[in-house]
């Protein structure tokens, strides 16, 4: 867990390896959520989780 100053930001990334079943698709789905804690007696908040879906094609395609 991280602890970030109030009207702060944080930035998050990530490396994903691609599979036969994206190269079958010739797509890459990635969905990405986040969750924060206000105070350590609130309960978590979580954010609706968000997709994108990159298309790509390889130069034999």
């Amino acid at each position: 867990m991280t602890t970030i100053a109030a009207n702060s930001s944080l930035t998050c990334s990530a490396t994903r390896t691609t599979t036969s079943a994206d190269v079958n698709a010739r797509s890459i789905a990635v969905t990405a959520h986040a969750q924060a804690t206000i105070t350590p007696t609130d309960p978590p908040l979580h954010s609706t989780p968000a997709t994108i879906t990159v298309p790509y094609r390889f130069p034999w395609f």
